[in-house]
């Protein structure tokens, strides 16, 4: 069944990413515990293999639903395929597609003093937005290219976006230039963007090191995420000494 995608504002997106790392180290401290238990019996001479056996069996099914169960009251699974659908969203286009918006101004009580300057400045912003998108369909191509290049080095993304937009559609009526410009625009990096794609790729790191230590909770074997993130460290260790 297809996941609907919810949009995660960065904010959001950092918090899922560590909410996945905590429900990691929990079913790694269930496999540590499976693990801890099954060893405790199969040193023990008086128990015959059979007993063993089975006792270690049930240890796993213990552990399996314990995971299970942790799992689905995070809802876990849900969470790691939300993150995974934000890559579609967290890129420079579809970063400048939602800067056209302005948030709504942080009013205090309502006879406050400071509302007067919050929404005077929120109403600027919106008179900003405004001239730029009335601005762009009157200028040239070459015009609205610089304007927006000049409006990405200042980080005015609104300016960016309406810039970016009247590219787009140039380039949809055969202009292109525009589709070039609007093709450059796309691969400029913006600072939240990379961030997120980061947090991303974190948190799918994070979900194969999570099936890792299911499968250790299951089999009652070493968990093999966890020698693999040692190892990562000690090569993260050998470059960060090569390069001193």
């Amino acid at each position: 069944m297809a996941v609907s995608v919810e949009f995660f504002p960065l904010s959001a997106l950092r918090s899922a990413t560590a909410a996945t790392r905590v429900d990691l180290e929990k079913i790694r401290s269930i496999a540590g515990a499976v693990r801890k238990k099954i060893a405790e019996i199969s040193n023990r001479s008086q128990f015959t293999p059979a007993f063993i056996a089975a006792e270690s069996g049930r240890i796993r099914e213990q552990g399996m639903a314990e995971a299970k169960a942790y799992l689905e009251q995070r809802e876990t699974m849900h969470c790691v395929q939300q993150i995974a659908s934000q890559e579609l969203l967290w890129n420079t286009a579809g970063y400048l597609s939602r800067a056209l918006t302005i948030a709504a101004p942080p009013l205090e009580k309502y006879d406050s003093s400071s509302n007067q300057t919050v929404l005077l400045q929120t109403l600027v912003n919106l008179q900003m937005v405004a001239n730029a998108l009335l601005s762009f369909p009157r200028m040239s191509t070459a015009a609205v290219s610089a304007a927006t290049d000049a409006a990405l080095q200042r980080q005015d993304w609104a300016a960016a976006a309406g810039g970016y937009n009247e590219l787009l559609y140039r380039g949809t009526l055969g202009d292109d230039t525009a589709r070039r410009a609007a093709n450059r625009v796309e691969q400029e990096k913006i600072s939240d963007v990379e961030t997120a794609q980061s947090l991303i790729v974190e948190a799918a790191h994070t979900t194969e090191l999570l099936n890792y230590a299911l499968q250790a909770v299951a089999s009652g074997d070493e968990d093999m995420g966890l020698h693999m993130e040692r190892y990562a460290a000690i090569e993260t260790s050998r470059r960060q000494a090569a390069a001193a």
